[in-house]
């Protein structure tokens, strides 16, 4: 989605605002379906506060999630779970 947010140039490159405006609204529906799903796994799948806390600050920040999956990839060989795809 962070690459999709990036098309807002295209408001600097052809003065479009109006991209920016769809754009934008498209990457909050995203987010905000995000944040609904953490707290679904939290509370449901077992996830304690600091998980969904680590996992919240790592949407915020660029690129967070490919860490955060790697992560989250380590924890589930490590208890013999497998990842989901």
């Amino acid at each position: 989605m962070l690459l999709v947010l990036l098309a807002v140039l295209l408001k600097y490159f052809w003065d479009g605002p109006i991209a920016v405006r769809y754009i934008g609204a498209i990457y909050g529906v995203f987010f905000v379906a995000f944040l609904y799903y953490l707290y679904e796994v939290g509370l449901n799948g077992g996830w304690n506060t600091r998980l969904n806390t680590i996992a919240f600050v790592c949407a915020l920040v660029p690129f967070g999630t490919f860490w955060l999956n790697r992560e989250l990839e380590k924890k589930a060989k490590e208890s013999n779970l497998k990842p989901s795809p």
